[in-house]
């Protein structure tokens, strides 16, 4: 109980913070008396372990206002810190709600609430929210490398793969290679299905997108080999020793 104080010394002083910036502005004391016993209230529930109940008096407290949004953020962030994701959740689902958030704090309640999605593993959710911040400037590279984790923990190449204008646009090294990758994913399946110029196509496609794939090289040159062209296996293997010679051998 003591470590889940201090780590909540970051809101209070958020909340103190606000409620001394804001003080001047309320004309009326009996708003501001009833803020306080909301907080107050908030984290009685804390010291008697009632942590869910002590969450709604606190987001009733911190009522969310452009100089109470960090605080909503640090709640969040704590909680899931501690594997209390339902609660990290909440507060989150609470910030996404809010009407009249400016852009920035609404794609960053987007976001976090995306993460915790992604670290219940509720992947359709995760995807749902990484989703909607693609176009964004602040949040749009992030948003799509978490997809590409999603993509590759559910093993769902294709939908991966219709990503690639975003991945090529980015210009994200790691991205390109994940991009790549999932091309070899379904070469392989290709490759069960005896599909010689599937496979060959897919893998010719990862190249593109990442030159140095020795894994894309190396499964092209098992194809060719299989099928007796060994003059374009050889080449292929040439290739590898020109992209990693630690793994030409």
């Amino acid at each position: 109980m003591l470590e889940l104080l201090f780590l909540l010394l970051p809101v209070a002083m958020a909340y103190g913070w606000f409620m001394g910036r804001n003080s001047i502005k309320q004309n009326a004391q009996t708003a501001k008396q009833d803020l306080s016993i909301k907080y107050s209230t908030g984290l009685n529930y804390l010291l008697s372990n009632q942590q869910d109940k002590a969450i709604d008096y606190l987001l009733e407290a911190l009522k969310v206002e452009n100089d109470s949004v960090e605080a909503h953020f640090a709640m969040a962030n704590l909680f899931r810190r501690r594997g209390e994701l339902d609660r990290a959740l909440k507060v989150h689902e609470h910030l996404v709600r809010h009407g009249n958030l400016p852009t920035k704090d609404k794609q960053q309640a987007v976001f976090e609430l995306g993460k915790d999605f992604l670290s219940a593993g509720l992947y359709d959710r995760a995807d749902k929210m990484f989703n909607q911040l693609l176009k964004s400037k602040l949040y749009g590279l992030k948003s799509l490398q978490y997809l590409f984790q999603i993509y590759q923990s559910t093993k769902d190449w294709h939908q991966g793969i219709s990503q690639k204008k975003l991945v090529v646009k980015s210009k994200d090294k790691k991205l390109l290679h994940t991009l790549a990758n999932f091309y070899c994913e379904l070469a392989t399946l290709a490759q069960k299905n005896d599909d010689f110029i599937d496979v060959i196509e897919l893998l010719e496609q990862a190249l593109v997108y990442d030159a140095n794939s020795c894994r894309a090289n190396c499964l092209m040159a098992t194809v060719y080999e299989q099928h007796q062209q060994f003059e374009q296996a050889c080449a292929c293997y040439q290739a590898i020793y020109q992209q990693d010679k630690e793994f030409f051998p």
